[in-house]
């Protein structure tokens, strides 16, 4: 048989397909990406994205993590800025969470106010139905009994 591979810088020897395929860490998008994501987003008021607005909010954040300061600048300024606001907080791309504040949105405010617990009935894991939304746009409807 053939002598196996030489190795790798890094002392780990064999085929390159089998080295580690791990992305790279996320980093921070710096005011000049922030300017060029904020003039590739549709600038107005309105309540909800686009379906192209939010698929370009999506590949200019992928891999990417935002300052809290830096969403509120989006969300005041482009189409559906609230709710790239809330998505940025769901998807885990904001850098600093808990600079969240409750004037971010009613979304904050629910996450801060405690559940109401009726004395000697059993805990429940969600009081009330929640639509879970894909990355894809699937939505579900889970609840429990």
């Amino acid at each position: 048989p053939p002598p196996p591979p030489p190795a790798a810088p890094g002392g780990v020897s064999g085929d390159a397909s089998m080295a580690p395929s791990a992305p790279p860490p996320p980093t921070v998008l710096d005011d000049t990406e922030l300017q060029r994501l904020r003039g590739g987003l549709k600038a107005g008021q309105a309540e909800y994205p686009s379906e192209q607005q939010l698929r370009k909010f999506r590949e200019a954040t992928n891999n990417r993590l935002l300052w809290t300061d830096q969403m509120r600048e989006l969300a005041q300024n482009v189409d559906g800025g609230k709710h790239l606001f809330r998505e940025a907080y769901e998807r885990g791309l904001l850098a600093d969470p808990d600079s969240l504040t409750v004037a971010d949105g009613p979304w904050v405010q629910a996450m801060w106010q405690p559940g109401t617990a009726v004395p000697g009935a059993p805990a429940q894991a969600f009081q009330s139905p929640i639509n879970v939304t894909h990355y894809s746009g699937r939505s579900i409807r889970v609840s429990v009994d």
